[in-house]
């Protein structure tokens, strides 16, 4: 996937300030865990009541948070 936007201004040259273009409105994160990592992650989902993807996107969100 590429983060390129057709739509978006070219890059100013020169010295001008320029405004750092916005982030792209769909951000993907590949994850990669053991088989004991998932189902202890999985179980932290389903105690949760959440579904996985919505308990790992949670648990980025607070992460990234307490940086």
């Amino acid at each position: 996937m590429s983060d390129h936007d057709p739509r978006a201004p070219e890059p100013a040259s020169g010295g001008e300030d320029s405004v750092p273009a916005a982030p792209h409105p769909y951000s993907y994160v590949t994850i990669r865990l053991t088989a004991e990592e998932f189902e202890l992650v999985a179980c932290a989902a389903r105690a949760a009541a959440q579904t996985l993807p919505d308990f790992a996107h949670a648990a980025l969100l607070a992460a990234a948070r307490a940086a």
